[in-house]
C-alpha cells in the first residue's frame, strides 16, 4: 500500500471517511478543518458527499485546541441526520460526558465516532511566537508537524526541517 504523502500517517481516517460518506453510512463527516487565514489553525469542518471533495484538505494533525463538538451541533442544526465525527480523547471524553447526561439531542445523531491518537495540544498564539523567536519562521511555511512522546519534527515548504525536543514546546 502506498502511503498518502499529505496525511499524517497514511491517510486511514481519511479514507474511511470517504468510504462511509460514498457507501451512504453517514450523510455528513466532522472532521478538524484548517483555517486559511491563520494556518493550521483548527476548526470543525462538516464534509458532505456534495463537498466530498475538500476531504483531503482536513488531512494531518493539528495538534492545536478545536471546538469540534460544535461542529456536531452546527451539523445536526443543518438537518444531518447521521453523521461521523473525528475526535481526540479529551473531545470523546465530553461526548461520553454528555451522554452520560443523557444530553442527547445532538449525540443520537452520531453514527460513528473514530477516535484520533493525541501527543497533546498547544496554545495556537504561543507555538507561533515560539517558532518565530527560536527559528525565525513563520507559521505558513509548515507543511507538516510531527509529534511522538519525546520528539518533534516540524516540515517545512521549502523541504527542511526542524527537529527538536518537545520540552522546548
Amino acid at each position: 500500500m502506498m502511503k498518502n504523502r499529505n496525511a499524517q500517517n497514511g491517510g486511514i481516517a481519511t479514507a474511511f471517511f470517504k468510504c462511509v460518506l460514498e457507501s451512504g453510512y453517514v450523510d455528513a463527516v466532522v472532521v478538524a478543518g484548517e483555517e486559511k487565514e491563520r494556518p493550521w489553525k483548527p476548526f470543525p469542518l462538516i464534509i458532505d458527499i456534495e463537498n466530498i471533495s475538500i476531504l483531503y484538505e482536513s488531512q494531518k494533525s493539528k495538534y492545536f485546541p478545536s471546538g469540534m463538538l460544535l461542529g456536531l451541533k452546527e451539523a445536526v442544526e443543518k438537518g444531518y441526520k447521521k453523521l461521523a465525527v473525528s475526535l481526540l480523547p479529551c473531545q470523546l471524553h465530553g461526548l461520553i460526558n454528555m451522554r452520560m447526561h443523557n444530553f442527547t439531542r445532538y449525540i443520537e445523531h452520531i453514527g460513528l465516532t473514530v477516535g484520533l491518537f493525541c501527543f497533546g495540544t498547544y496554545w495556537y498564539n504561543d507555538f507561533i511566537k515560539w517558532l518565530v523567536k527560536k527559528y525565525k519562521v513563520d507559521v505558513g511555511d509548515i507543511s507538516k508537524l510531527d509529534l511522538n512522546r519525546g520528539n518533534f519534527i516540524i516540515y517545512l515548504k521549502n523541504g527542511h526541517f526542524i527537529t527538536g525536543k518537545r520540552i522546548e514546546l
